[in-house]
């Protein structure tokens, strides 16, 4: 924003819900305030001032942070730390930039702050499944971290960035990211495994983060989180992809059958969707 003041980040889900601490984390506290405040400190709202205020995850705001936070934007309301007399200040100005993981409407913020908040430029953050071609560079990014990270070479095949390219990530690139994470540190925990058992000297070592092994990991995800990593009905039987079918086969622990029970389709067009088939 080129703005001259400092950038001011605020996650709307952790703040308190306690109006003494809720005020005093937004509009700071003079010594004395309450039992331990030794020091007099400045609120974010006061502290972006001339700056940029971020709040992230903003749908999560508490109600009485929406009232202050109105009354800021308004350029009205109390702007005294905790423990001091109510004055009215010089308002503050400052950038908001605000961020939501669901629609405003879907979400439990007044309408009138909802209002405000819309006044500026949206921007609606397209999906993973939404930019699929970004999907192999991400990968390789996050191999090249766990590389720099653990100290070691980490390949990834042809094969295993086809496979990250046409599986569902409904976790988005978090989940990506904690898939490259998860499989680089268990292929890291086997070399050294299988190192200590051989006792034989070994030159650098070699990490590769197989087609197979995102699979079962994702295999592993749905069992354990109930994710949906494959269409279900027939309808859909036409979009699965190779890597979907053989991530269901690896849920269903290489039963062909039941494999294509849970995905709704035949056996036979689950046989023929199968990588190599």
């Amino acid at each position: 924003s080129r703005l001259p003041g400092p950038f001011v980040p605020i996650n709307c889900a952790r703040l308190s819900t306690e109006p003494g601490a809720l005020h005093s984390e937004l509009f700071g506290h003079v010594k004395g305030a309450y039992t331990g405040a030794d020091s007099a400190r400045a609120g974010k709202l006061v502290l972006a001032d001339g700056g940029t205020l971020f709040l992230d995850e903003v749908e999560s705001l508490p109600a009485l942070a929406q009232g202050f936070l109105l009354d800021v934007l308004e350029g009205s309301g109390d702007l005294a730390p905790l423990g001091a007399q109510a004055l009215r200040l010089k308002p503050v100005a400052f950038r908001l930039i605000s961020a939501s993981k669901k629609p405003l409407a879907d979400s439990n913020l007044r309408l009138d702050l909802c209002e405000r908040l819309a006044e500026g430029h949206l921007w609606r953050v397209p999906g993973l499944e939404e930019r699929v071609d970004d999907i192999p560079g991400l990968v390789r990014r996050f191999a090249a971290e766990q590389e720099n990270m653990l100290g070691t070479r980490v390949v990834l095949p042809t094969a295993a960035v086809r496979f990250c390219a046409a599986a569902p990530w409904p976790g988005q690139i978090r989940q990506l990211r904690g898939a490259v994470v998860a499989l680089a540190q268990l292929a890291l925990a086997r070399a050294l495994e299988h190192e200590g058992e051989t006792s034989v000297e070994v030159g650098p070592r070699t990490l590769t983060l197989r087609e197979e092994d995102f699979a079962a990991h994702l295999a592993e995800r749905q069992a354990a989180f109930g994710a949906d990593l494959a269409p279900h009905s027939k309808a859909d039987a036409r979009r699965l992809t190779p890597a979907q079918a053989q991530a269901a086969l690896v849920a269903a622990g290489g039963n062909i059958a039941r494999a294509a029970r849970e995905l709704g389709i035949s056996r036979n067009t689950l046989s023929k969707k199968l990588p190599g088939r």
